[in-house]
């Protein structure tokens, strides 16, 4: 079997599909993709539509964990993972705990702002990644709502937060990546370190969807800045990347 096994453990839009498309970029490291997404089973490369697999791996998800982790393909690679979004089945989450032996990428992204609205526009886009320059739109921007980007803003927190600590008390073997660190090659080389493979810079195929300044991603702009300078972030309006 491979050895390690790895999960990358984020919150939606923290950049874990760029990731996992960086590390499938070097020679001995596999990542699949959302593999206990709620919809449907997001594999690398093609999403399967198969609602019999589908409710096969909501009902069975310890032993989909192990035909993953222990199948024939698995035995071939040198590093073995895939993406878990803090949300998605409760039961893999135990597994991720209580798995002493498996590594833990934990990402984030410190720009929340930046965050919610990729999430709001994947959302109304449906359009969750992108491979070509001609697919992006410029066009599409988000409206922001004050008591909505609360509600996410806080529950996205509180996830993280409590993942952050459980890591901590129980001790578990991980690494910490912030979005901003995926191209940068420090962090390649730590995570290459961190998965015991051979340092290579991770080449992405994946583009950036939307406008790296972020308050240009807002049709109510205003409201976005009055709103940054209430809460002392100003900062999160600009330039990400």
């Amino acid at each position: 079997m491979a050895d390690p096994r790895f999960i990358i453990v984020a919150t939606p839009r923290t950049g874990s599909t760029l990731l996992g498309d960086l590390l499938n970029s070097h020679n001995d490291i596999f990542c699949d993709n959302e593999l206990y997404n709620p919809h449907q089973i997001c594999r690398y490369g093609f999403n399967e539509d198969d609602i019999n697999g589908l409710k096969y791996r909501n009902y069975q998800p310890i032993r989909f964990w192990n035909e993953f982790f222990f199948s024939e393909f698995a035995e071939k690679q040198k590093a073995i993972g895939f993406n878990f979004m803090i949300g998605h089945n409760y039961k893999i989450l135990e597994q991720i705990l209580k798995k002493k032996e498996l590594k833990i990428i934990f990402l984030t992204r410190d720009n929340k702002l930046a965050q919610y609205s990729s999430h709001k526009m994947a959302l109304s886009t449906q359009c969750w990644s992108i491979e070509k320059e001609q697919d992006i739109n410029p066009n599409i921007n988000a409206m922001f709502d004050f008591r909505q980007f609360e509600h996410w803003f806080h529950e996205t927190m509180t996830f993280e937060y409590l993942f952050g600590k459980m890591l901590e008390l129980l001790k578990l073997d991980y690494i910490y990546i912030e979005y901003k660190q995926l191209l940068q090659h420090d962090a390649h080389r730590a995570i290459c370190n961190y998965l015991d493979v051979k340092f290579m810079p991770l080449k992405a195929s994946l583009r950036k969807q939307n406008k790296n300044q972020i308050i240009d991603r807002f049709q109510n702009q205003n409201d976005v800045r009055e709103y940054l300078k209430l809460i002392g972030n100003e900062h999160w309006g600009m330039a990400e990347l």
